[in-house]
């Protein structure tokens, strides 16, 4: 995996980065603040989706209709769990910003990885 020294997020390959996230697809991988983060499939898949789209607010109906699919995607609680798992996981609730009444935003570079998950 390789590590960008940048102000802002970047896609290399099959890896997305930003300061303290690094996502690597070939190996479905991701390290935040230099630790091994396991991730669901869907959260994998949510996280890259985001960081994908970080120039701009991705709208709920959106990433229901692209990351979640299937017979769930009618089921708007499961995006909210499935989003709350994943910043628990990555140790930070700013690297994912909620903006009311229009979707969320990846902002890695307010991220602040902390250590109790």
């Amino acid at each position: 995996m390789t590590k960008v020294a940048s102000e802002d997020y970047g896609q290399l390959g099959g890896e997305h980065t930003s300061k303290v996230i690094f996502v690597n697809h070939l190996s479905f991988e991701v390290i935040a603040n230099g630790r091994h983060v396991p991730l669901t499939r869907m959260e994998f898949d949510l996280l890259v989706y985001l960081m994908r789209h970080a120039s701009r607010v991705v709208p709920h109906r959106e990433l229901m209709e692209q990351v979640v699919r299937g017979s769930h995607q009618n089921d708007s609680s499961l995006l909210r769990v499935h989003l709350t798992h994943l910043r628990r996981k990555l140790g930070t609730k700013r690297a994912i910003e909620t903006v009311r009444g229009r979707g969320f935003r990846f902002r890695g570079d307010r991220a602040e990885v902390g250590s109790n998950l």
